[in-house]
């Protein structure tokens, strides 16, 4: 989040005050808060910089080491004070839950890594841990508990302070510190992110990556992968079952002890102890709230303790089965390691083995934990007891499903689409094969798919493991989709053998992408500073480079031209090489919300800029779109204005020659070009009642004409599409553009498109992957 430039004001563009929520001085200069992404421009001079980077990374770095000693002590004497799984539970209860209908990422602090780390610390009393014999005071369990979340958030704030002034010294003075950055990010977000993957789509993989390997697993493994998932939804609903009639009885008691407090405040007399009652009215309510949670959860080890015999029953498996479950995903107590594991740090036992086991029974401290552990843990199980021949055909049988899946995935967004799978190729100097391949309209996307795994070392930032990770799952591919379209240029489809496919590999937008089975959402989302760390070459493109989940949630969202938008946009940010977010779905979330459009910032604007959440909306449609009584929260969608929304459905649905490119040309502006075309075909439903036909034109940059042109007095689409070919090249003539697109509506279904583009250098391709300006020239009738 560096940023090196001043904020200027575009001319005839301003950014309206009431977008500005935040402004704060920072150590380096000052941070602005606008709408939902952080600008930060620097106001020190170099001398004045590394006099604050030698402080920060030396005495207060210092200061945050001393206190983080102190806090990790205190966090020791707790556990040693009262039972730590018990504390552990209650966490679980109280900190981390999700209420699906009011969750907003944005807006929320507590992190499911916070009990991660709590649980990782107590892992070496959880084994031998005791059943308590006596009565605990909940009141007091509470405020432990309390101090040990709030002192392992300022653990976790300490420690990503001390990586990031860390950092700062050592890159100081480095030309290129791009590997820094990602060493950095990689780090701190490690500790505190966990993947951007939704449950179902996590389930959805492994199943998939699992499909026909049932016999091996059961006999390998004790259980087969869908069997392991519905253990997990058991666990998470034994308690569930156990906790939610507490809950709302507690809900139900605060209400009646507010009265009292209140009545007392005026009256003098009453239950509550006087500080209580001098107190404001807003503290008394949150100490009543947490004493009857408190006491409502005082046995939360109990609550939050499941065994096989309760399992089993409920999915219908053996106690043998659900065992061997969760003995698979229990971390033990020699995996804690004070030297590694006293801070926070990523990719620790317990994400990779969530399940705590106790005399007792089985505690899982993170429910949604499990869904990202199952694959990995599953395959290296499988690694372990088979290897050989089996393994070699699971990992086949894994990359053939991405690839299929991908594919599959693509090919569903894009109506009337074709596609293949593993088209293999040889050109006079190498050969390959293309994984995927999905093509309609004007579109084709070419798909190469990484199923390899991510190593710990390198989600925890080990500068060694990320950069084979980087070379394993991006660099390749992008090798790979640069020596096809190096044969496709040098020799033609017909030579290297893609005869069949020359009129998809010919098609006017090529989208290059890059699927990978694992979270790679660290690099991939800033993919252009891979061009910049030498992992992408710099003459070419920049691909699209997602997971797997992450496509299934973009194409979830977005179909037809809307996706083809989406990539170019993306492709095109990636090209401008300022903007930044923390994940593909904050990306895609923008889109919906605002467009991916930041050409208002490209004069006098900052060096860098940086989104904060944008998904909400698609949180809370995933969170809630398959639980029982819970009204579903809408599914988000672009906020195009209604009418110019609904012929981009129609062109979707009559799909004439070209409609792909027409649906990009009428939404590659901005907000007021989307307005302009909207109020057009709002006025042209009016004229076309008087006098039966209108048009309007748009014309950007003065390289792309774009007309939409109604004449309802014509019943054959022939000749509406002469006289749009009339009508485009008169209009091209006078106003000049290059490029046009004439969309041409006769009523209903009788649609037609017609194009006229430039060479390849003034094309389509540069009018859409060159910023398009907010203000064009508009003529209607």
């Amino acid at each position: 989040m560096k940023n090196h430039g001043k904020r200027g004001k575009k001319s005839g563009n301003p950014i309206p005050p009431e977008e500005v929520i935040e402004v704060a001085e920072l150590p380096y200069g000052v941070m602005v808060r606008q709408g939902r992404f952080i600008e930060t421009h620097g106001t020190r001079t170099q001398s004045e910089m590394d006099e604050l980077v030698d402080y920060l990374s030396g005495p207060y770095t210092a200061e945050l080491n001393e206190e983080r000693e102190k806090n990790s002590a205190r966090l020791d004497e707790i556990f040693g004070a009262t039972d730590p799984l018990d504390l552990i539970c209650r966490a679980s209860l109280t900190y981390a839950q999700v209420d699906p209908e009011s969750f907003r990422e944005s807006m929320n602090d507590q992190l499911p890594s916070h009990i991660e780390y709590l649980a990782l610390q107590a892992l070496p009393y959880v084994e031998s841990s005791p059943q308590r014999e006596q009565e605990v005071d909940a009141l007091e369990t509470a405020i432990l508990t309390s101090e040990a979340i709030k002192l392992t958030r300022e653990l976790f704030n300490a420690t990503s302070e001390i990586a990031l002034f860390r950092a700062l010294k050592e890159s100081r003075g480095k030309e290129n510190n791009v590997e820094d950055e990602y060493i950095l990010r990689t780090r701190i977000e490690s500790m505190n992110v966990r993947g951007s993957g939704y449950p179902e789509h996590l389930v959805r993989v492994l199943l998939g990556c699992f499909d026909g390997f049932d016999e091996e697993c059961r006999r390998i493994l004790g259980y087969t992968a869908e069997e392991a998932v519905s253990v997990v939804h058991s666990m998470h609903n034994i308690v569930e079952e156990r906790v939610h009639p507490l809950r709302e009885k507690a809900t139900e008691r605060i209400g009646p002890l507010l009265v009292l407090l209140k009545r007392q405040r005026r009256k003098g007399s009453g239950p509550f102890p006087q500080w209580l009652v001098k107190g404001s009215l807003t503290a008394g309510k949150n100490f009543l709230s947490m004493l009857v949670v408190a006491e409502a959860l005082k046995d939360s080890r109990e609550l939050c303790t499941v065994l096989p015999a309760e399992v089993a029953p409920d999915i219908s498996l053996s106690d043998e089965t659900v065992e061997a479950v969760l003995e698979s995903f229990s971390c033990k107590a020699e995996e804690y390691n004070p030297d590694r594991h006293k801070y926070p740090v990523g990719a620790h036992p317990l994400t990779e083995r969530p399940v705590l086991k106790t005399p007792q029974g089985y505690v899982l401290p993170v429910p949604a934990a499990m869904f990202e552990a199952l694959r990995p843990r599953m395959e290296d199980l499988l690694r372990g007891a088979a290897g050989g021949k089996l393994w070699e055909r699971y990992l086949t049988a894994r990359g053939k499903y991405l690839v299929r899946e991908a594919v599959d995935l693509i090919s569903s967004a894009l109506p009337a689409s074709s596609s293949a799978c593993e088209v293999p190729w040889r050109s006079t100097v190498t050969e390959s094969d293309l994984d995927g391949l999905v093509f309609a309209d004007d579109v084709v996307f070419r798909i190469q798919g990484k199923a390899g795994r991510l190593h710990a070392a390198a989600r925890r930032g080990a500068p060694g493991r990320m950069k084979k990770n980087i070379e394993e799952l991006i660099e390749a591919a992008g090798l790979q989709h640069q020596a096809l379209a190096d044969a496709l240029r040098d020799e033609g489809p017909d030579a290297i053998g893609l005869g069949q496919y020359s009129a998809a590999l010919s098609k006017r937008f090529q989208f290059e992408v890059i699927v990978t089975l694992d979270d790679v959402t660290v690099w991939a989302t800033d993919t252009h500073q891979l061009v910049q760390h030498g992992s992408i070459s710099e003459n070419r493109p920049i691909p699209w480079v997602l997971s797997l989940t992450d496509l299934m949630v973009v194409t979830d969202l977005l179909h037809g031209g809307l996706l083809a938008h989406y990539v170019m946009r993306r492709q095109r940010l990636e090209r401008q090489a300022f903007v930044s977010a923390h994940d593909e779905l904050d990306w895609v979330g923008h889109y919906l919300r605002e467009g991916l459009f930041f050409d208002r910032y490209l004069v006098d604007g900052p060096d860098r800029m940086r989104l904060l959440s944008y998904t909400d909306p698609i949180d809370a449609w995933y969170l809630t779109r398959d639980l029982e009584g819970i009204v579903p929260a809408e599914k988000p969608t672009a906020r195009i204005p209604k009418e110019l929304s609904e012929l981009l459905s129609r062109l979707e649905d009559v799909r004439p020659e070209h409609w792909i490119t027409a649906s990009l040309a009428l939404i590659d502006g901005d907000e007021e070009s989307w307005g302009e075309w909207n109020n057009f075909l709002v006025r042209a439903q009016q004229r076309i009642r008087s006098v039966g036909w209108s048009n309007a034109t748009q014309v950007y940059n003065d390289r792309l004409g774009v007309t939409v042109y109604v004449n309802h007095r014509i019943v054959e689409v022939r000749k509406l599409r002469r006289e749009i070919e009339d009508y485009s090249n008169r209009k091209k003539s006078e106003l000049g553009p290059p490029n046009w697109v004439t969309i041409g509506d006769a009523g209903g279904r009788r649609l037609t498109v017609y194009v006229i583009e430039a060479s390849h250098e003034g094309g389509f391709e540069r009018v859409f992957m060159h910023s398009m300006p907010p203000k064009p020239k508009q003529d209607s009738k």
